[in-house]
């Protein structure tokens, strides 16, 4: 608790434990979506969070005073662009880590 993980380190733990089922924070979301019985109509990314939801708001039929409050956003992080805090070697052990969803999801492999 006194030690804050590096992010490479965090990458490290995170790899390692992916596949054990300890933390569903670091499980792939591929084995969390793959529920037998539940079709997923919606898969919303946070890179389009706005229209994912948008469609959510759109199914409940939310009216006006819902959808506005909804678009305040709350806790916004401010940081560089995701590709500058990842190496080659970092990327990788992510990508081996989560292959699955890289696929499931359509992410590019590479760093952009």
């Amino acid at each position: 608790p006194e030690r804050t993980l590096s992010f490479a380190e965090f990458t490290i733990f995170a790899a390692a434990t992916a596949k054990s089922g300890h933390d569903i924070h670091l499980q792939a979301q591929d084995d969390i979506i793959s529920m037998p019985g539940i079709k997923l109509d919606l898969i919303g990314k946070l890179e389009n969070f706005s229209t994912d939801f948008a469609d959510v708001l759109n199914f409940l039929n939310a009216p006006d005073d819902i959808r506005r409050e909804a678009a305040v956003a709350i806790n916004e992080s401010h940081h560089a662009d995701w590709p500058l805090y990842y190496t080659s070697e970092l990327a990788e052990r992510i990508y081996r880590a989560y292959e699955r969803d890289f696929d499931r999801f359509d992410y590019a492999r590479a760093i952009a």
